[in-house]
């Protein structure tokens, strides 16, 4: 075999990678490599997304203290996943096939009164509402650094980080689990005019929070190792300090936002 070099470092080697940077052998930019990089590049099938999506599944707990304990060759890495996850959930949203335009009321309007004034509680409220209903993917994002700190105040064995990384899990997997539930309602609306009814609208929010809250009262205990009603208790208490932060810093900004740009 013909020594290569390395188009990166210049070094001379044989083989299909280069010793000194890593750098692969690339015959010809062909199918087949496009696949091998969507494989092993975004997917990570080797280094287990099949088997993160399994544990997260049915260990959810259990998996993710594996990985915060070190044993992380074996599991796709907490931000890939979230973010994976959230980019088909995305792709899904601009296909209307998960939210159509009347999935979600209109907030201004529900919370509009009557000769209500523009700078009212109830008019920022119903803007502010529809500010995050219409980027709902990048609020579960936004959201996730301040129920850490709301975490960390309640379950003091694991740092701001960790939190954070056990977050990404958790709020990736709740996102992966949602989609078939998601693509099957959306599939039945379009069968029937009965399930289109506004109560089926206001239903499916509320299903997925109970959904999201068991998700992560068993991923805690599992976590942590704790007695399920003393988690869920605290749990509860750390996602309203969490949200309550949120909330706070996200009226501040947005009246900051409106003061200086107005309307």
């Amino acid at each position: 075999m013909q020594p290569a070099i390395c188009k990166t470092c210049s070094t001379s080697f044989t083989g299909q990678y280069c010793p000194k940077c890593g750098q692969r052998v690339i015959e010809g930019f062909t199918v087949s490599y496009l696949w091998d990089q969507f494989h092993g590049e975004v997917l990570e099938v080797d280094r287990g997304l099949w088997r993160t999506v399994k544990d997260l599944t049915l260990r959810p707990g259990h998996m993710i203290r594996d990985y915060l304990s070190g044993k992380t060759k074996i599991y796709y890495s907490p931000l890939k996943y979230l973010l994976l996850w959230v980019g088909v959930f995305v792709l899904l949203m601009a296909a209307g096939t998960y939210f159509n335009k009347d999935a979600f009321p209109d907030f201004r309007e529900v919370f509009k009164q009557p000769e209500s004034p523009a700078n009212s509680v109830q008019t920022i409220a119903g803007e502010l509402m529809a500010l995050i209903f219409a980027n709902i993917t990048l609020y579960f994002l936004l959201v996730i650094p301040f129920l850490a700190v709301g975490l960390r105040i309640m379950f003091r064995q694991l740092s701001v980080v960790e939190h954070c990384m056990t977050l990404a899990y958790v709020w990736g997997h709740v996102f992966a689990l949602l989609l078939p539930i998601a693509l099957v309602t959306v599939s039945l609306l379009q069968l029937s005019e009965w399930l289109r009814a506004p109560w089926l609208a206001a239903f499916a929010p509320f299903a997925s929070v109970i959904f999201l809250y068991l998700y992560f009262a068993i991923t805690y205990q599992q976590l942590t190792s704790g007695r399920y009603l003393r988690t869920l208790l605290k749990l509860i208490a750390a996602i309203f300090l969490g949200y309550t932060m949120f909330m706070i810093v996200t009226v501040s900004v947005f009246l900051t936002v409106k003061s200086i740009f107005g309307n």
